[in-house]
């Protein structure tokens, strides 16, 4: 039986030469003769070799563990177990273990800052925030000095404002006595009545600190006896209840301030032997309405009767001779006043009221022209011994 060749061969390799086919027929010197007619297939080439895998290792972890333990990493590598189970540290390996991972952190902290330091821009910047810090501290300490030093002196003012220190300390006890080698004064504190007794004249005394001060509300009458001859400044200053005030015969001066802002005083008797009342006096009594100015009074001083706003009338005494700025400034309610022409001396807007009409002067224009602008000429006409102005 015979095959065609043809059919299975293979294509001509690179060297020419027809590779022999799987179903060659065999030579005579293959099969030991020349008349063998016997075929046999090609061997068939050798498989590749697989690749080799490597082995899979399974770690069995221990099936019971104790989870109440504390563990670690220890802190060397070195002393770490190959299996890697955890180790228990005792108490003193722990604190060991903290300690060293404090200085390493110091050590970190140190390396980092020397190269800040090292480093000249920051080291500029640093010292500027230094500086800056600085400043502020020195600057918020002076504020601290300086408010404490303003509570130390408002305490100390109020604390003399309201009476606990000063020359002037007033008595807790309704009355008072104060004597020297030439004069004394006391005085009581009953029902709304302040009486006020001694010899000579009475201290002069400064904003609202007085002796009576804790029953200055509750004065409704002021009562001198004889023996004094002068109320003391500001002596019944903001007695805003007062409605009556009795003066001996003796007393010669008023003192200033010594009856402001009594808003309820509305009439008011002055003795003969007044010859000064003080600056302002009465300043602020907005009910005073009528006022007997006594014929011994020579001098009336600034702004004595100042925005007393209910007076109605006035008399000026002949025998005056200042009347000082403002002593009527603002006493709307005035419509005429008699001045004498021996006055001297007249203040300005001594009697710039705006409802006052005509002033009366006994001398003459000329001598009214020398006072500073007393009168307001919009609203008042003077009327001089010679002419108007």
């Amino acid at each position: 039986m015979e095959y065609d060749n043809n059919k299975f061969d293979r294509d001509i390799s690179a060297d020419g030469k027809k590779p022999r086919s799987r179903f060659m027929k065999a030579s005579d010197s293959d099969l030991g003769g020349p008349d063998a007619d016997i075929y046999t297939p090609a061997p068939a080439p050798a498989p590749a070799p697989a690749p080799e895998t490597p082995p899979i290792v399974l770690e069995v972890m221990p099936d019971a563990r104790d989870t109440s333990a504390e563990y670690t990493e220890p802190a060397d590598p070195a002393e770490a177990p190959s299996d890697g189970a955890r180790v228990k540290l005792s108490n003193e390996e722990k604190k060991r273990q903290k300690q060293l991972q404090r200085e390493a952190k110091k050590a970190k902290e140190m390396e980092l800052a020397e190269k800040l330091e090292n480093d000249p821009i920051r080291s500029f910047t640093n010292y500027k925030k230094q500086k800056r810090k600085k400043r502020n501290r020195v600057l918020i300490l002076i504020i601290i000095i300086l408010i404490l030093a303003l509570l130390l002196v408002g305490g100390l003012l109020a604390l003399k404002y309201f009476g606990v220190i000063g020359e002037n300390k007033p008595e807790e006890t309704t009355s008072e006595k104060k004597e020297t080698e030439e004069n004394y004064f006391e005085w009581t504190f009953e029902e709304g009545v302040l009486t006020v007794s001694g010899r000579g004249t009475m201290p002069d005394y400064e904003g609202e600190y007085v002796p009576w001060k804790a029953h200055r509300q509750d004065i409704v009458h002021v009562v001198i006896e004889d023996g004094i001859t002068n109320v003391g400044n500001c002596s019944f200053r903001y007695c805003e209840n007062l409605v009556t005030v009795s003066l001996p015969d003796g007393v010669t001066r008023i003192g200033d301030r010594s009856f402001t802002d009594c808003d309820s005083i509305e009439s008011i008797t002055l003795p003969d032997s007044v010859t000064n009342i003080g600056a302002w006096a009465f300043d602020k009594c907005d009910s005073l309405t009528k006022v007997n100015l006594p014929e011994s009074l020579t001098t009336l001083g600034t702004g004595a009767f100042n925005e007393c706003g209910s007076l109605e009338s006035i008399k000026i005494p002949e025998n005056i001779r200042d009347i000082g700025q403002d002593a009527f400034n603002n006493c709307d309610r005035l419509t005429e006043v008699d001045i004498p022409a021996g006055v001297k001396y007249v203040g300005i807007y001594a009697f710039y009221c705006k409802d006052l009409e005509d002033i009366y002067f006994g001398g003459t224009m000329e001598e009214w022209s020398e006072f500073d602008r007393p009168h307001n000429p919009e609203y008042t006409t003077v009327h001089c011994s010679d002419g108007e102005i």
